[in-house]
């Protein structure tokens, strides 16, 4: 589920067997008043950015990326089953983007074992 532009909401869910057993829940979006262009910029860099999820913890992007005047950041506190994080595009050291994020396992392993079983 996603809505907006500029300011938006989501949430992923992944789900087992027909359960939901893990997700994240976002919200954020450009932080200035920014042309149309600017925006897309903007969010060409954030794709850049996601496109290099780190493999040990694969929910946003990398802890950092910069590119000419665009720099990407992203600090998670937690792990995959429980978490928290933002992450925030700058140009030229002027913070332009935030988005916060949060989430993680939905259900105990005993709700997994139950799906598995009617699975």
């Amino acid at each position: 589920m996603y809505a907006g532009m500029k300011l938006f909401v989501g949430q992923e869910l992944v789900y087992r067997l027909g359960t939901a057993v893990w997700s994240m829940g976002y919200s954020g979006g450009v932080t200035v008043s920014a042309s149309d262009s600017a925006t897309a910029e903007i969010y060409r860099f954030l794709r850049t950015a996601l496109l290099q999820a780190p493999e040990q913890l694969p929910l946003r992007g990398p802890e950092s990326l910069i590119s000419g005047q665009l720099e990407y950041s992203c600090a998670v506190s937690g792990e995959l089953g429980r978490f928290h994080g933002t992450e925030i595009i700058c140009i030229a050291g002027s913070p332009v983007y935030e988005l916060h994020f949060s989430g993680g396992a939905l259900h105990e392993n005993q709700a997994l074992a139950q799906a598995e079983r009617q699975g």
